[in-house]
């Protein structure tokens, strides 16, 4: 589950290793593997890195425990994660707009997972951004918009919500369908896919089922005379 820091220079991700005294890591390190691995947060259950603040200052947590929580913790080694939210639902994948005002993350509160955005860090209500079900919110690098993926019949869809704060005040436009059937990936709750700067261009992971080699049949004639030889 890796995820860039905003200079583009570290990975946040999280390593599971019986070397290490076991359990689950929250690991950062530069890009390119050199220099040192920080270890910033040790778990018992699975815990993986949302996304950091456009300062660096905050990384963002899920933990994937007997109920999802968010979390937040400076990104440093032995830094102690705070809950967002004390909340007995299941939360998951914090996304800090770009401006570091609004928090968006998918919640089971209503009885499916929905996407929800609130000030950050407070105080203020919250605001219901998809319509019928999501998950994997992520912001367009101006926060004018915000895109989610959405359950459907034929498989989830990528939703597009138009975003407009003012103040304390935030505008929620129609959800847009962008692409329908795009596979879940093979982690639907993390990292399936990403945003251009923009919001035109998008990198998505998807499970596509194929066969390398073409199926092969062996016919063997006369099977029965050589059994009877044996």
């Amino acid at each position: 589950f890796p995820v860039w820091s905003p200079d583009g220079r570290r990975l946040a991700y999280t390593a599971t290793t019986l070397a290490r005294g076991g359990g689950y890591l929250v690991l950062a390190r530069a890009w390119d593997g050199s220099g040192r691995i920080d270890t910033l947060y040790r778990s018992d259950v699975p815990t993986g890195p949302g996304c950091w603040s456009a300062d660096g200052r905050s990384l963002f947590l899920t933990r994937y425990g007997s109920r999802f929580q968010l979390s937040a913790m400076v990104p440093m080694p032995n830094a102690l994660p705070t809950p967002i939210r004390q909340s007995p639902f299941a939360d998951m994948d914090a996304q800090l707009s770009p401006d570091g005002r609004w928090l968006a993350y998918a919640t089971n509160e209503t009885g499916r997972v929905e996407i929800f955005v609130q000030p950050y860090p407070g105080p203020g209500g919250r605001r219901r951004i998809s319509t019928d079900g999501g998950f994997n919110p992520r912001w367009r690098d101006d926060g004018r918009e915000l895109f989610y993926r959405a359950p459907s019949v034929t498989g989830p869809g990528l939703v597009a919500v138009p975003i407009r704060a003012e103040g304390a005040t935030l505008e929620v436009g129609t959800p847009v369908t962008l692409f329908e059937r795009v596979s879940p990936g093979p982690y639907p709750f993390r990292n399936s896919y990403e945003t251009g700067n923009d919001g035109q261009r998008f990198l998505i992971n998807e499970v596509v089922q194929q066969n390398d080699r073409p199926a092969i049949v062996n016919v063997v004639i006369g099977w029965a005379a050589e059994a009877r030889k044996k």
